[in-house]
């Protein structure tokens, strides 16, 4: 039976995935913030499954998958990412329909 894995070598798996996980995780959110949310969120799902990682060789995949599959749970959530922050409100005023009375 293949020995569980250590926090160190989670630190070193963490270390050396980190930015592989984020470019991944900014491909699919397009935010940067977002994609550290993401990658984090991730790492803290392999972290408490840790004892499931058999191998150093196959943590980064799993990690991987990780990420991926809390990336498709987060859009599956009504609303997610619907709205984002501007500086300017982009909405115009919705005109008046043609022939109605105007309030006063």
């Amino acid at each position: 039976m293949p020995r569980a894995l250590s926090d160190d070598e989670f630190a070193e798996l963490m270390h050396g995935c980190w930015a592989g996980l984020y470019r991944t995780a900014y491909l699919l959110v397009g935010d940067h913030a977002e994609a550290e949310d993401l990658v984090q969120t991730a790492l803290a799902k392999t972290y408490a499954n840790w004892h499931r990682v058999r191998s150093l060789e196959s943590a980064a995949g799993y990690a991987r998958t990780t990420l991926v599959n809390t990336a498709a749970s987060w859009f599956r959530k009504k609303g997610w990412r619907n709205e984002r922050p501007t500086d300017r409100v982009p909405d115009a005023p919705v005109p008046r329909s043609i022939g109605a009375p105007a309030r006063t």
